[in-house]
């Protein structure tokens, strides 16, 4: 099954383009995970941010393009947890500012639109 992980596992993504990862400590480089990578930064896209989210979306659209699969699997796993999202000031600012009562429910509302792009491809996420 092709897998593209985001918007954990982005630290090659965030080290050619800094933009595109969050820049708070507990997004960039999580702590206490035993994810390999996590310690080297630009661990997590922005999903927060337009251009990330664009990013995602059409990387997304172009792993779907190379793969004759009926699934894509987008990971959205490893993801630095509550704590680390909480610490995480634009997480946060932008959580509350679409009025969700979690910051989780910033990347349910990103799984969301990158499961729209998988399925206008035809596959399932």
């Amino acid at each position: 099954m092709p897998e593209i992980d985001l918007p954990g596992h982005a630290a090659a993504i965030g080290k050619a383009r800094p933009d595109l990862a969050f820049s708070c400590a507990s997004m960039s480089v999580p702590q206490d995970v035993p994810w390999e990578g996590a310690d080297s930064g630009h661990w997590t896209l922005d999903y927060t941010k337009p251009e990330p989210r664009r990013f995602a979306r059409a990387l997304v659209a172009e792993v779907a393009d190379v793969f004759d699969s009926p699934y894509l699997h987008i990971g959205t796993d490893e993801v630095p947890l509550t704590a680390a999202q909480e610490a995480c000031p634009e997480l946060v600012a932008y959580q509350k500012e679409k009025g969700y009562p979690y910051p989780g429910d910033v990347l349910v509302e990103f799984i969301d639109e990158l499961d729209e792009v998988v399925r206008a491809k035809g596959r399932t996420t």
